[in-house]
């Protein structure tokens, strides 16, 4: 009966992880698209890199003061929840995968402070010897030179980072189930490990609810 048991919690653990992965991929979907409606709406188009020319559709500001910061809240919010579904992070691994991603953004972010640029653009002009680093260096360097430090924008990456990690805690942190997305390390349930292992889930959780 415990073994039964263990492995309708087992697929019970599955489905929930299937669907927090679904939701992390549709969050994090749905703020790269208001991402892009910033930039078709509040700015112009055609001065954004990787963006192809959507001058057709620039209505104007629709977010007002705010359009300046939501990109750099959605950068961080969006690709925690990617990396998390496709690494089939646990909660603990997904919280630093939020972490590594707040720390790439604050980099860029700082690295556009007028202290800090001109060292970084001198350092770029020097990897340029050979073609293949032309072609890394000089679309960072045009990204430096054309951006603007902005502490807001450190504020605005802190809270979509939080904000990752609060869609985190509440689809996965907050189950005791497997990590979402795909998990090729578990014992079939039908195999004795597995069966045992299913057992012991059940009865920690059973136990859980009664604390």
């Amino acid at each position: 009966m415990g073994v039964v048991c263990g492995v309708g919690a087992a697929r019970a653990e599955a489905a929930h992880g299937q669907s927090a992965s679904a939701a992390l991929l549709a969050l994090g979907t749905l703020a790269l698209a208001l991402g892009m409606v910033v930039y078709t709406a509040d700015r112009d188009p055609a001065g954004v890199a990787l963006l192809p020319n959507l001058a057709a559709l620039h209505t104007g500001p629709l977010f007002g003061v705010i359009g300046s910061w939501v990109p750099s809240f959605v950068h961080p919010f969006a690709f925690s929840l990617f990396t998390a579904v496709a690494a089939g992070a646990s909660a603990a691994a997904a919280y630093r995968v939020c972490a590594g991603w707040w720390a790439v953004d604050v980099v860029f972010e700082v690295a556009q402070h007028p202290h800090v640029r001109p060292a970084i653009v001198q350092a770029m002009h020097d990897l340029n010897g050979s073609p293949w680093s032309r072609w890394l260096t000089q679309p960072l360097t045009n990204y430096l030179q054309a951006g603007t430090f902005d502490p807001c924008d450190l504020a605005a990456v802190t809270a979509g980072t939080l904000a990752a990690a609060g869609v985190v805690y509440f689809f996965i942190g907050r189950w005791s189930g497997p990590p979402v997305g795909p998990n090729l390390d578990a014992e079939p349930s039908d195999s004795p490990a597995g069966a045992r292992a299913d057992a012991e889930s059940s009865r920690v959780r059973r136990c859980n609810r009664r604390r």
